[in-house]
């Protein structure tokens, strides 16, 4: 699917909530080996293999290789700014940017 070929070719994913466990389960993400994600507490015990899941509850957000996902609403602006910053670098990001994100 388009989605597996994107990550093939090196392309950024992000995935909030529940996403990263649906995705999961289409078999969006099996083009990248080993792959880890957070989603939602308790939406990864719907898909068959739950290997792939950050078993932290601390972790909000987790980056792995080209994949971006975070656990829920709250994870919002830390996964948009490990979005930004992987996408444009943390350099680049706008100082009012950045502080009106609490970084």
């Amino acid at each position: 699917d388009e989605l597996s070929e994107f990550l093939q070719n090196g392309a950024v994913v992000a995935a909030n909530c529940i996403a990263p466990a649906l995705l999961a389960k289409a078999g969006a993400f099996n083009s990248v080996s080993d792959y880890q994600i957070v989603c939602y507490p308790g939406t990864e015990k719907n898909n068959v293999d739950d290997s792939h899941f950050v078993k932290s509850k601390k972790d909000q957000i987790h980056i792995h290789k080209n994949i971006i996902t975070g656990n829920g609403p709250s994870s919002s602006v830390k996964l948009a700014h490990a979005l930004a910053t992987n996408l444009i670098g943390d350099s680049k990001i706008p100082d009012d940017v950045i502080k009106s994100m609490g970084y």
